[in-house]
């Protein structure tokens, strides 16, 4: 994070030499709500490493015992950045954009964006739950589909940064469902 925070002051500061081989690396990767040429900050990146890390620091503030053997659950509660944004969020846009023809009501998103982030977090979890022992409860398996499925809705409607929206919405409504 330190690293992109530095390269992104570089890249802003227009250092010379530096600050237009970026602009040109960063531009493929932006969409409206960022633009070099107005001088905006690129934070795109910063934002998906803190949607991904949320849940992991989040967790542990929960249960900062490191040293017990972590569940289904909690492996799953700690990935759920990863599983939002690094899966999720990616395989809707990829096949939404190669696939998707159908689209939902008052947004650009399509529905085979959609059905494909939750597939894609699908086939992870039951990849996580393969490597580990313990099973989950029909609770905890209901609370992750049910707040899988509100992601995916919030992340269809949502207008502002959802690598960083998800995450913090899908924690603690899934805390709030297994309990």
């Amino acid at each position: 994070s330190l690293l992109l925070l530095v390269l992104e002051a570089c890249r802003a500061g227009r250092v010379p030499g530096l600050a237009p081989t970026l602009d040109r690396f960063v531009a493929r990767y932006l969409d409206q709500r960022e633009d070099t040429s107005r001088g905006d900050l690129v934070l795109t990146h910063l934002y998906l490493l803190l949607g991904c890390a949320l849940p992991v620091w989040l967790a542990a503030l929960e249960s900062p015992d490191a040293t017990k053997t972590p569940t289904c659950w909690s492996i799953l509660r700690q990935s759920s950045g990863i599983l939002l944004i690094g899966v999720g969020d990616a395989c809707a846009a990829a096949f939404g954009v190669c696939f998707g023809s159908r689209r939902w009501p008052h947004s650009h998103r399509t529905l085979e964006g959609s059905f494909a982030f939750l597939l894609g977090i699908g086939m992870v979890v039951l990849c996580i739950k393969g490597f580990v022992e313990d099973d989950l409860t029909t609770r905890q398996w209901a609370s992750f589909a049910v707040t899988t499925t509100l992601s995916m809705v919030l992340e269809v409607y949502t207008e502002s940064i959802d690598n960083l929206v998800l995450p913090l919405y899908f924690f603690p409504v899934l805390h709030g469902l297994s309990s």
